[in-house]
């Protein structure tokens, strides 16, 4: 079981014997309580006061398959094994899940928990997402996805080729170089997609150069 909480620098984790857990010293604010088995998890939200909080119950839900499917375009050019990979991020303190896409274009993420996951494609050599649906909703613009027993299949479009590439010079007040990071933040809507975000450090001479931008309108 793992507890988490905004006074925490960190998570706690402890080990639930035949189901039963126990956290000491746990100081009073808001918790989540979080209980994983290999297949599956479960999480509850608890107040802590200046008494202790027993009977906490904590209802695993079956863990899930769910499938992923890639077009690349141009397809004449690209093939999907080793190109593609797929990885799930849950807003819970859990562990990733991830695939490799297959020789046809189709790979299954196996055992998800049910719940709401940040998803992180990585393709190589390089190339960009184009559009990626769960069913009929985009899911561009916050890059989350949820997963239930009844989830629709993730469809991927992958693009290769016309990056877009930014070059420029940081200088401070007195017109030096600086030495620094530039971010590149996605205009709304997709400004909650932290997939999207581009941090790129520049030289000594403060200049930065990077030429794999995916293409769209940022905030530099």
């Amino acid at each position: 079981a793992t507890l988490t909480g905004d006074l925490m620098p960190g998570a706690q984790y402890i080990s639930a014997v035949l189901g039963s857990f126990r956290f000491e010293d746990v100081l009073p604010g808001s918790y989540d309580v979080i209980a994983a088995t290999p297949h599956g998890f479960g999480t509850t939200t608890i107040e802590v006061r200046n008494s202790n909080h027993d009977n906490v119950l904590v209802q695993i839900a079956p863990s899930v398959d769910l499938e992923i499917r890639v077009t690349l375009e141009p397809s004449q050019t690209l093939t999907p094994i080793g190109l593609v990979q797929v990885a799930l991020e849950p807003e819970a303190v859990m562990a990733p899940k991830a695939a490799m896409i297959e020789k046809d274009g189709i790979s299954t993420i196996h055992d998800v928990s049910p719940g709401t996951y940040f998803v992180t494609v990585v393709v190589n050599p390089p190339g960009y997402v184009a559009e990626i649906h769960q069913g009929s909703r985009s899911i561009e613009n916050d890059g989350r996805v949820t997963v239930s027993a009844t989830s629709k299949t993730i469809d991927l479009t992958v693009r290769a080729g016309d990056f877009g590439s930014v070059k420029g010079t940081v200088r401070n007040s007195e017109g030096r170089p600086l030495r620094s990071l530039v971010v590149l933040i996605p205009e709304p809507p997709r400004r909650d997609n932290h997939g999207l975000y581009t941090v790129m450090p520049t030289g000594p001479d403060g200049k930065v150069n990077y030429s794999y931008v995916t293409p769209g309108k940022y905030k530099l």
